[in-house]
């Protein structure tokens, strides 16, 4: 998502220059992502992210971009009641206030609307399909986790595929790849070369 967020702010800025204007006219844009879960699991319900500088605190570049992330799951008490409200609806809880009401009704409204009910089957299709996207990305790099950690017990691959539960064609796959990143084995860099190979 990090990453998909900058894929958009780009293309707002994108699509504006091409329109002919200059890039000194460019409007402030803001990225609000609404996730029905703890992106960065620190327990904040709003991430806002600004560009800064590493090397002078406090010292920000008002380039007028800023991306936000709306989460559920947070324990904090960073935001206020009506906000809270929204996200307990937005993970489909009831709506409970004047602005969750509104929004409610609008969405009935759209998904009867025989308009709108191609584009809103398409976009659930879309989300659905992003969701599963994350369940698989966050099983594999679990499982390449679990493989590196018996890698650094000289664990054979035989050894390491009955002990994951998984065929040993596939667990052969990520041990030749993870080879190439010993003795540490990073999760991260070992997913991204697995997913280079599949593309």
């Amino acid at each position: 998502m990090p990453l998909r967020s900058r894929y958009y702010q780009g293309m707002i800025d994108l699509e504006y220059l091409e329109a002919g204007r200059k890039y000194k006219e460019l409007p402030d844009s803001y990225i609000i992502f609404l996730c029905t879960f703890d992106l960065f699991k620190l327990g904040y319900h709003k991430y806002s992210f600004v560009p800064c500088c590493r090397e002078v605190e406090d010292l920000k570049l008002t380039d007028g971009t800023e991306r936000v992330f709306i989460c559920a799951g947070g324990d904090k008490k960073d935001v206020s009641d009506d906000m809270k409200v929204f996200i307990d609806y937005m993970v489909g809880k009831a709506a409970r206030s004047n602005l969750t009401s509104r929004i409610d009704m609008k969405v009935k409204e759209a998904i009867e609307k025989r308009f709108w009910r191609k584009e809103y089957m398409t976009f659930k299709e879309q989300m659905d399909q992003e969701f599963n996207r994350g369940i698989e990305l966050e099983t594999d790099k679990h499982l390449i986790e679990q493989i590196c950690k018996k890698l650094k017990k000289d664990k054979s691959i035989n050894i390491i595929a009955e002990e994951v539960e998984e065929p040993i064609e596939k667990v052969k796959g990520i041990c030749d790849i993870a080879a190439g990143f010993a003795p540490d084995y990073d999760v991260e860099k070992i997913y991204e070369a697995m997913s280079s190979n599949k593309a």
